[in-house]
């Protein structure tokens, strides 16, 4: 109960923090650095406080078990949402937030005495170039900071977690089209930021591996 406490205060805390860290990166790599960004305005200050907050909690409450856990996936989903919101704003990727992702990783395997599988993280990774790259062959603008971050997401994770989050990512981007489209602000083929889609699957993934609940179940794979 306490851990829960203590981490819910730290991700207020830290709500404050991110908040700066993505309007620096989102500054710097904006064409208008004068221009506002609502996401990072100091009117969402508040909503990020208690944003991370409830991360910080539900990672807490759900991984009481094992704090290596909760501090992996506490760095590993604050990277996963300042990629979200750098996307959002400018659409672009910083390589410094992958990069950092990859060393996080592995710290935490190697602090953990656990070995990573690799021949599963190069498939993985093998798998999102060639499905974020064959639509560029088929003249879909995908960017190459949305390449990066697939690739990197499916050698950290694995193939099936990978799909996990492929299809999470799909849902999600159709609901959004649906919504533009129903709202007249868009249409179904309006190019929207791919990173934040890719983050949301991978935080539900990281929640609920459906590898985990197959193999809680029993069910054979």
């Amino acid at each position: 109960m306490y851990i829960i406490l203590i981490l819910t205060l730290l991700g207020a805390v830290f709500g404050l923090l991110a908040r700066k860290a993505a309007e620096h990166m989102i500054l710097f790599r904006s064409e208008a650095p004068s221009k506002g960004f609502p996401i990072v305005s100091k009117k969402m200050a508040g909503s990020l406080m208690a944003f991370f907050a409830l991360l910080f909690a539900a990672v807490a409450q759900i991984f009481q078990a094992s704090p290596m856990k909760i501090a992996e996936n506490i760095v590993l989903f604050s990277v996963f949402i300042l990629i979200a919101a750098t996307d959002s704003a400018v659409k672009k990727i910083p390589n410094e937030l992958l990069l950092l992702l990859i060393l996080s990783r592995l710290c935490f395997i190697l602090l953990a005495g656990g070995h990573w599988n690799w021949r599963s993280s190069l498939v993985g990774c093998g798998m999102a170039l060639v499905l974020f790259l064959l639509p560029s062959l088929l003249h879909i603008n995908i960017g190459m900071g949305d390449i990066k971050y697939a690739a990197v997401l499916g050698f950290l994770y694995g193939t099936t977690c990978f799909l996990q989050i492929i299809l999470i990512m799909s849902f999600s981007m159709g609901l959004y089209a649906i919504g533009l489209y129903a709202r007249n602000t868009g249409t179904l083929k309006s190019a929207v930021p791919v990173g934040p889609f890719l983050s949301l699957g991978t935080v539900i993934t990281g929640f609920f591996p459906l590898i985990t609940l197959i193999k809680g179940l029993n069910i054979a794979i």
